[in-house]
């Protein structure tokens, strides 16, 4: 599973991590922390098919209907 650093991503666009799912061919991106020598810290996961339904590239299921019209819009264009 591909990983993404969260320092990297603090300032990316969707349009940003859509590109790097482009080049990898993956469906989900790991997010994930440094600290100095410490282990690593799970930031959160990106879905591919989910963040596509939210921009309206896929038609949406029921689950992801209910859950995009309680999700305010300029929330998920801000990473």
């Amino acid at each position: 599973l591909p990983t993404l650093s969260w320092q990297a991503i603090q300032h990316a666009r969707v349009a940003d991590v859509l590109e790097v799912f482009r080049e990898t061919n993956v469906m989900h991106l790991l997010v994930v922390e440094t600290v100095g020598e410490a282990a690593d810290t799970v930031r959160g996961l990106f879905s591919k098919t989910r963040i596509e339904r939210h921009l309206g590239y896929l038609p949406a299921t029921n689950a992801a209907t209910s859950h995009a019209a309680s999700a305010p819009k300029q929330n998920i264009q801000r990473l």
